[in-house]
């Protein structure tokens, strides 16, 4: 009985440091830290414009599948419901939008400036695979290019199916 505990606690060893390993080399190829997507839905006579990063949390099962959307509340103006997608896909490197632990930065277009922003409107569909349909948000920070101001929204929470919303101030 001893000698099936201590294998089984092996195995268990041997296979953690394969997901640290996997998890700490590979990461390297999926952040996109340097990266700035320009949202697909930017119009070309929209000026002004906002980094938008959106840190996925290092939990287990933190990644989703699902689109993610965002709305902005500023002191002057807000945005539409905003998907955050980019065009960064090539055939050698398949993007995947928030994945474990990654920092995705996105650029969004507006045609007037938002204000301050004090307010996001923060939530996903149910379009991913049903295995990873939730998703954990660490934080958000927007980036006013105007004004050079940041706003920084610590989210902390999980998104789960049916659709769920969740604002924060």
């Amino acid at each position: 009985m001893g000698n099936q505990t201590l294998v089984i606690l092996q195995i268990c060893f041997f296979l953690t440091f394969v997901w640290l390993l996997y998890v700490t080399d590979l990461s390297e190829f999926r952040d996109t830290t340097g990266y700035i997507l320009n949202n697909s839905d930017n119009l070309s006579n929209y000026f002004y414009q906002y980094i938008i990063a959106v840190q996925t949390s290092h939990k287990f099962f933190a990644s989703t599948k699902n689109n993610v959307f965002i709305s902005l509340f500023g002191t002057e103006s807000e945005t539409l419901a905003r998907k955050l997608h980019g065009c960064m896909s090539t055939s050698s490197f398949p993007y995947k939008s928030f994945e474990f632990g990654i920092c995705e930065r996105f650029l969004v277009c507006t045609d007037r400036p938002l204000g301050d922003i004090h307010f996001i409107k923060l939530w996903t569909d149910i379009s991913g695979d049903d295995a990873i349909q939730s998703w954990h948000c660490e934080q958000i920070q927007i980036k006013d290019m105007q004004t050079n101001k940041d706003y920084l929204f610590e989210v902390k929470q999980w998104f789960h199916t049916p659709v769920m919303t969740l604002s924060f101030l």
